[in-house]
């Protein structure tokens, strides 16, 4: 496993991924493109986003995963 050098505000950042995650576990879509679109993926803003809670949740879990490793090896 390849283990990079700490980044001192990725805690900050995966606090905010955290905060962000509704009660119901999933995260919402915020802040769509105002152009065209040619097919809806999403229901729209504030509500729940199958993409962002997939991007969350592989976030948090490579976060949870490589913290609990550097914390074992050190």
């Amino acid at each position: 496993m390849i283990v990079l050098a700490p980044i001192p505000r990725l805690p900050e950042a995966i606090a905010l991924v955290r905060s962000k995650q509704q009660p119901d576990g999933t995260w919402l879509l915020e802040n769509t493109h105002p152009g065209a679109i040619h097919f809806a993926l999403e229901d729209g803003d504030g509500q729940p986003s199958r993409w962002n809670t997939l991007r969350a949740m592989r976030v948090l879990e490579w976060w949870e995963g490589s913290h609990n490793a550097t914390c074992e090896d050190a």
